[in-house]
């Protein structure tokens, strides 16, 4: 009787925990179902997130590459506006000054041709002291200082030069090779000069904007060599026209 009792209380006992057992497992598999659809979902929805994140983000980033590129056409379209308006004034003491130096040189020349070397040398004095006012002038007042004056002043000296040793050579005081490669070197310059004048020029690059004085192009500076080339040329100059007379 008591080991009845006791076995259906056993199995009693076990059918509960096995059906104990069974409901918590249930309920843990629906839990996990639940978790496992609710991750899924979230993973879903986070990467529809992250794309239209993405999506977004590209789209502003594009938006604003757009609008940088639009900003900076505009602003270089304004400066080459402003470049092409840009003008100076020539008219200052260092221009006139190589203005009166590029008169004299053929005048110079004349006098040497016509062997009146001490009015020729007198005058080439007179241009040198120019130069150096001129030079003087330009480095020390910033306001008389002008773009074209950069070009203006080595051409009026090249050009003194070259006339002067063109017709020394005429004369037979100077050598015809000296002469020539002097002439080949003013040559190479004066295309520089002239081709640099072109490229710097602010479009459009006409005829009448290229030969106005007015606009603003590239300054040369020329090099501390190119300074003693053009102090030995004219200390040679100087003397053949003081020693010509005696020659």
């Amino acid at each position: 009787m008591f080991t009845t009792n006791s076995s259906r209380f056993s199995s009693e006992l076990f059918s509960a925990n096995a059906f104990k057992h069974i409901d918590m497992k249930y309920s843990n598999i629906t839990w996990m179902s639940r978790w496992t659809r609710s991750t899924q979902n979230s993973i879903f929805v986070n990467e529809s997130c992250r794309k239209n994140y993405r999506s977004g983000n590209i789209l502003l980033v594009n938006k604003v590459s757009d609008k940088i590129e639009t900003a900076r056409n505009e602003t270089l379209k304004k400066m080459d506006q402003k470049k092409s308006e840009i003008k100076e004034n020539i008219f200052t003491v260092p221009n006139g000054l190589c203005a009166v130096r590029i008169i004299s040189t053929p005048i110079i020349g004349y006098l040497v041709l016509s062997e009146l070397y001490t009015h020729s040398l007198g005058l080439f004095i007179f241009a040198g002291f120019t130069d150096l006012i001129d030079g003087y002038i330009a480095r020390n007042f910033p306001n008389q200082q002008t773009m074209i004056g950069s070009f203006l002043d080595p051409a009026a000296d090249k050009l003194l030069i070259s006339t002067l040793f063109l017709t020394l050579t005429i004369n037979s005081l100077i050598p015809v090779p000296l002469t020539l490669l002097i002439l080949f070197r003013d040559a190479c310059l004066f295309g520089s000069g002239f081709y640099i004048r072109y490229v710097s020029l602010p479009p459009p690059k006409t005829l009448s904007r290229y030969f106005d004085m007015t606009f603003v192009t590239a300054k040369l500076e020329p090099e501390n060599i190119s300074k003693v080339n053009t102090m030995i040329q004219l200390t040679l100059v100087a003397a053949t026209l003081f020693a010509a007379p005696c020659l």
